[in-house]
């Protein structure tokens, strides 16, 4: 049963070839770039598409990129169709879809257009690509038409008779009266007549338009036809004379610009007049001769141009140019002797010619073909001068109906004898009737109709999941059967011998292949022009998915236009059309609830689980539960996915059982899905996550011996409120906020309480911060029983937990690790992780033990709870609530920087508010500036030090030696980050920036031996400064290498040191050793070992050595300094060799800066982390420091004696330098004072001592 739109249904008509009504279809020929072009209509005149193209060009003015796509796009033969109606044109332009393009301006003033497209730039009134291409391919066309007609001479001047004259040679006949017999040549007129070259059709133009002044000289045209060939036209300026009758005037021979600017001069030349002139004087022989030469289509041209114009002659007689052209019919009767006899006639508006009462017994007319025909211009087509004084144009047909007809007598019209008739019938007249009106006055002749083909698709299933398409055309004739083609029937067909011929449409049915070819097309995600050339239109086989896109999304669009069979009868490839619906239900108890999801198309049903998996494989369909298909909701996933992810990795690990953490997914997925059903208690477990920011401070355990600030019982209160409800949580206050406290005090309550049941609660730190912790629950939890778990006896500490006598148990990172089996044999009473970005590489050691635990309440602390990539923030959830954040995987994929590329930032933006507002509820953060606003500011600076020109020259060695290697890894990386032989190069070059010593190459380490580095006398005059003043300081590296060599160079100059990194054995010793009043005024830190969990609060400047790609980890060490018991002003200053990597290292301290604000606060930025392009332009040389082979190296000076002289001179820069640089810092650091604790200094720093090795170049530059 045939399935069929409305809009589909035709009224199949019959209908003659050439009939007025019916728009003349051409189709492109060889010349460029009209191929594939379809013409539609009829053409405007050269000077009118010339000046429309003019304006175009002169609209889009500045713009001219629009105007080179224009014309590319022309070029590249775009525009598919231009269908012209008088003066207006429609067009349309493959893009990157079908744009449809109007065109349309005023009568004869093309340069008063008014243009629209589709396409989105149009819409905002601008001109378009499109519209330059729509104007510039039907500029082509009409200068094509007009080089045809050029190479089609039909004849020369037509004498005032046409009726004796004659076309061509006499054609040998073996039968009289011009007939034909089985087998000989055609004769003349009907060879012509099935000539297949067309004229292309006249344009329809309107007469003239501006208002006439008889007082006024005007130019008249005096056609000649006859007199000569080619045909003369005489110009003249003629007036009115006496008497109210024109006079001749003078004739105009001179027809260039330059006589025109003349004649402009001498009488006002209407805008017409002007075209016509200027088009004659195009047409000028070059021969020498004043008058034009003509071809068929250029007189015709001219002609048209004329109608335009005042005053128009034929021999000197007025004429008038009609607009609407003479038709002409063929007719065909009986004749003597059984034979057809053929002759034309016009067609009058009545529609017979004969009044007699039999038609069949019409004879020709004795007055000839065309009555009062006086003149016959042999233009392209042709017009007749007849004796009313009219012009008129012929149709192409009529025009070579005249030319072949007028030069038959009347007793000497053709035949086709009796013999001939049936072969005639069967191979002539089928083309014949169809090309040219026709009346049949006999009974041997079948009529010919073209009626509009009807497309049809029959759709079968030859093998599973494969899909044949059948593609044929209707031909319906009124009151008759209806006829079907396919690709091998005739050109024209029948159903019976006495039904009329139906004469097919292969521009129609073109059409609709192109249209169901463009469908398949889009059912594979490909453009029309990447599908296979040897492809069948007419019988295509889809499979797999493409079929069901196919009968999906393409086969609802061509209903419009094709009758569809088959599709009903399909039992593998059934599809269920439109979107898919989501559906969720929720049933809860206490402390848990169940949450079902599922996918309806229609009244089928689909899985949650079936649905993702399609879209994980890039499908575009999924099988419902009855075996049918739809679509995948790719758009709702794009925004939604990862929430339904996360569902159900939950259901798949936890079960139908939810905790009822997850109830912020589910009250996510209430918004999202169609269809939400959840229950009372559901209603309250979403209730009680919006509770956190208002809930009732808790009383303060009595054995606490601290007084806590506000905001540190409120950390306190949140903490017990998660407890309470079963939740973990991030706390993840700024550093120095006194977390290790908040978390000492909950665990105090707990035990009060009795909520702990005599199970312990066990705390993993780093090894730096076991001792904080161990100091800070003596001092202000004395009631606690702690024991630290370590040392060779610490199993013994396992075994007394029995007894129930120890309530916290203190461990560190690798110990967790060591005795991971051991440690998760225990069910804890809750579990702490300080400085928890310990684990935030789920796939470590640490992690996955940590993961392993068993405990009521899991917590996490952390003052940088993101550091490298938000599965940062996964890795610690997951240890806090396993599931909230579903898969890691996925939760990478869905919210990672590494897949933003891959996402729509409206849509990455919209999942990124999301999870902060998931998480809200169980991430408790204040920054000092928020809470502590009394702790003293905090001032950060930066001091660039110049390189020696030897420090220049080893970095830039370094540089170019491994240059080859990483542009080669670079080419090699397939994930897009760095390989490890790139961050090995990397290293390298950090190292050249901060000494030359650090590097494993000779030449470096002999000039680190000798002349040491600028960075590091930079650090000895600042600490010589720092230490004269009474302040003690942090120096950090990430280089216990560099801490060596730091070390060494303080230890010559008389700077006590202490010193603390990973071979250190009793942490809390240094500690103490620096904070006592008389200890040590430098105290050297490795970044790893140092950076968090001290509390070294005698310090109040911290130096880095050298800048770490995370601003979180140094943020961390500046806060050893800057924390709660702070009373000074803290100053920090980074280091940062001028014009080497480090300065790239700082920049990309704000990307990362930017990471975290928008995953964790409300920041509004997301950048990538470090790439392979971005190590690689590290690489580059710089014109600050060119290749190592463009430094010139000065040779070493003998080092010059130290004395006396030269501590004088050093106190002496050190007070300049107290003088000009700390003392105006100082000012402007106390006239800026502000709320924030961080800023950075604009003021110059204490300069670098000039040596040597630096020829003495070396100086302080601004910090940045």
């Amino acid at each position: 049963m045939a399935r069929k739109s409305r809009n589909s249904k035709r009224r199949n008509r019959g209908r003659r070839r050439g009939s007025p009504n019916q728009d003349k279809v051409l189709l492109g020929t060889e010349a460029q770039p009209l191929d594939g072009t379809r013409i539609i209509g009829t053409l405007p005149p050269l000077p009118i598409t010339t000046r429309l193209l003019d304006r175009v060009r002169r609209r889009i003015g500045s713009e001219d990129f629009v105007w080179q796509r224009g014309v590319k796009y022309a070029e590249d033969k775009r525009v598919a169709y231009l269908k012209i109606r008088g003066d207006h044109v429609e067009a349309g332009v493959n893009g990157s879809r079908r744009y449809l393009v109007s065109i349309a301006w005023p009568s004869a003033s093309p340069e008063r257009f008014e243009g629209r497209c589709t396409c989105p730039f149009a819409r905002k009134g601008s001109t378009c690509k499109h519209m330059v291409a729509a104007a510039m391919t039907l500029w082509f066309a009409t200068q094509k038409a007009e080089e045809d007609d050029a190479n089609k001479e039909l004849s020369g001047a037509a004498e005032p008779s046409l009726m004796m004259r004659n076309l061509g040679p006499n054609v040998e006949l073996r039968r009289p009266r011009g007939g034909i017999v089985a087998g000989s040549a055609l004769p003349v007129w009907l060879a012509v007549l099935l000539d297949t070259e067309e004229a292309p059709p006249p344009p329809n133009e309107d007469g003239p338009t501006i208002p006439l002044n008889p007082n006024e000289p005007w130019i008249s045209y005096d056609l000649l036809p006859g007199a000569a060939d080619p045909m003369p036209i005489e110009v003249r300026v003629a007036r009115m004379g006496p008497g109210m009758r024109p006079t001749r005037g003078k004739r105009i021979y001179e027809m260039d610009n330059l006589s025109l600017r003349e004649l402009s001069n001498e009488m006002d030349v209407l805008p017409e007049d002007h075209l016509a002139l200027t088009y004659l004087g195009a047409r000028k022989s070059t021969t020498g001769k004043d008058e034009p030469a003509w071809d068929g289509g250029s007189l015709d041209r001219i002609l048209r141009l004329l109608a335009h114009t005042r005053d128009v002659r034929i021999h000197g007689e007025a004429v008038r140019i009609a607009k609407t052209p003479i038709q002409l019919r063929l007719v065909v009767s009986d004749f003597e002797e059984d034979s057809l006899r053929f002759w034309i006639e016009p067609i009058h508006e009545t529609g017979t010619n004969d009044e007699s009462p039999d038609p069949k017994n019409r004879i020709p007319a004795a007055s000839g073909p065309l009555p009062g025909l006086r003149h016959y211009i042999p233009a392209n087509p042709g017009w007749v001068h007849l004796s009313d004084g009219s012009l008129h144009p012929l149709t192409n047909e009529g025009t070579r109906l005249l030319r072949t007809f007028g030069a038959f007598e009347l007793d000497k019209l053709p035949t086709v004898a009796n013999e001939d008739v049936d072969r005639f019938r069967e191979r002539e007249w089928p083309l014949l009737a169809s090309r040219y009106p026709a009346e049949i006055l006999t009974d041997r002749l079948p009529n010919v109709l073209a009626p509009r083909p009807e497309p049809r698709l029959y759709l079968t299933e030859p093998e599973d999941m494969s899909l044949a398409v059948r593609a044929s055309f209707a031909y319906t004739v009124p009151a008759g059967d209806t006829v079907e083609a396919g690709p091998d029937s005739p050109h024209f067909l029948k159903s019976s011998d006495t039904e009329p011929l139906i004469e097919r449409n292969p521009e129609d049915e073109a059409q609709y292949l192109a249209q169901l070819l463009q469908a398949v097309a889009a059912s594979r995600e490909i453009e029309s022009a990447e599908l296979d050339t040897e492809m069948d239109p007419w019988n295509i086989v889809l499979s797999g998915e493409d079929a069901l896109s196919f009968l999906a999304e393409q086969l609802p669009l061509l209903e419009s236009d094709f009758s569809i069979y088959g599709d009903e009868n399909l039992s593998r490839l059934r599809v269920n059309r439109g979107d898919m619906g989501t559906n969720a239900r929720v049933s809860s108890e206490m402390d848990w609830f169940d949450l079902k999801l599922g996918f309806t198309a229609g009244e089928q049903l689909a899985s949650a689980s079936a649905v993702l998996k399609a879209w994980h494989k890039k499908r575009r369909f999924v099988q419902m539960q009855d075996g049918s298909y739809a679509q995948v909701p790719t758009k709702w996933l794009e925004r939604y996915g990862m929430l339904l992810e996360e569902a159900e990795h939950a259901r798949e690990t936890l079960g139908s059982r939810l905790p009822k953490y997850l109830a912020s997914l589910g009250a996510a997925l209430e918004d999202a899905v169609d269809n939400f059903q959840g229950d009372d208690r559901f209603e309250q477990l979403k209730n009680m996550l919006s509770y956190p920011e208002h809930l009732d401070a808790i009383t303060v355990p009595r054995g606490m011996k601290a007084e806590l600030r506000d905001y540190q019982k409120q950390g306190f209160t949140w903490l017990c409120w998660l407890s309470d409800q079963g939740y973990g949580g991030c706390l993840a206050d700024d550093m120095g906020l006194g977390k290790t406290l908040q978390a000492l005090t909950y665990i105090l309550r707990e035990k009060e309480e009795g909520n702990a049941a005599g199970k312990p609660v066990l705390v993993v730190a780093p090894t730096s911060v076991v001792f904080n912790w161990q100091q800070e629950a003596k001092r202000f939890c004395p009631t606690l029983n702690l024991a630290v778990y370590q040392g060779t006896n610490r199993k013994k500490i396992l075994d007394t937990l029995e007894k129930g006598k120890t309530d916290i148990i203190l461990t560190s990172y690798p110990l967790l690790r060591i005795d991971s089996e051991q440690l998760s044999s225990i069910h804890w009473h809750a579990v702490f992780l300080d400085e928890s970005q310990h684990v935030k590489n789920a796939d470590s050691q640490t992690a996955k033990s940590a993961y392993r635990l068993k405990s009521d309440h899991n917590f996490v602390m952390t003052g940088t709870p993101l550091e490298n990539r938000l599965d940062d923030v996964w890795s610690q959830f997951h240890f806090t609530m396993p599931g909230f954040l579903g898969r890691r995987k996925s939760f990478a994929r869905n919210y990672g920087v590494r897949s933003a590329g891959q996402i729509k930032p409206e849509i990455l933006k919209d999942r990124l508010s999301g999870l902060r507002e998931r998480i809200k509820p169980f991430i408790l953060r204040r920054l000092k500036e928020e809470v502590a606003k009394e702790l003293p500011e905090r001032t950060e600076m930066i001091l660039h030090v110049p390189l020696s020109t030897e420090e220049q020259h080893i970095y830039a060695t370094v540089r170019d030696a491994y240059r080859a290697q990483v542009y080669g890894a670079m080419e090699k990386s397939t994930k897009g980050g760095p390989s490890l032989t790139m961050l090995e190069a990397l290293l390298r070059l950090r190292q050249a920036s901060c000494h030359p010593g650090l590097l494993p190459f000779e030449e470096a380490k002999e000039l680190g031996a000798r002349a040491g580095s600028s960075k590091l006398r930079t650090v000895i005059d600042t600490l010589e400064e720092i230490i004269s003043e009474g302040h003690k300081a942090l120096v950090f590296s990430q280089w216990t290498s560099l801490l060596d060599l730091t070390q060494s160079a303080l230890k010559k100059s008389k700077i006590r040191t202490t010193r603390l990194d990973g071979s250190t054995k009793d942490r809390g010793a240094v500690v103490e050793q620096f904070q006592s009043e008389d200890g040590p005024p430098v105290f050297l830190l490795s970044l790893k070992a140092g950076g968090t969990g001290l509390n070294l609060t005698a310090a109040d400047y911290v130096i880095h050595l050298d800048p770490w790609w995370n601003p979180a980890i140094e943020a961390q060490a500046n806060d050893r300094a800057h924390r709660i018991g702070q009373t000074r002003p803290v100053f920090v200053i980074k280091l940062v060799s001028a014009n080497t990597v480090e300065e790239k290292v700082v920049e990309l301290q704000k990307h990362k800066k930017a990471l975290f604000d928008a995953a964790i606060n409300d920041g509004k930025q997301l950048e990538d982390l470090l790439t392979a392009e971005e190590v690689a332009s590290f690489f580059e040389p710089t014109e600050a420091i060119p290749e190592a082979s463009e430094i010139e190296v000065p040779k070493p000076e003998p080092k010059p004696k130290t004395g006396k002289s030269d501590a004088v001179r050093r106190r002496r820069s050190r007070r300049g330098r107290r003088d000009g640089g700390k003392g105006k810092a100082a000012a402007e650091s106390k006239e800026a004072k502000a709320p924030k604790d961080t800023k950075e200094s604009a003021e110059s720093t204490p300069a670098v001592k000039p040596s040597a090795a630096d020829d003495g170049n070396t100086q302080a530059h601004d910090p940045s």
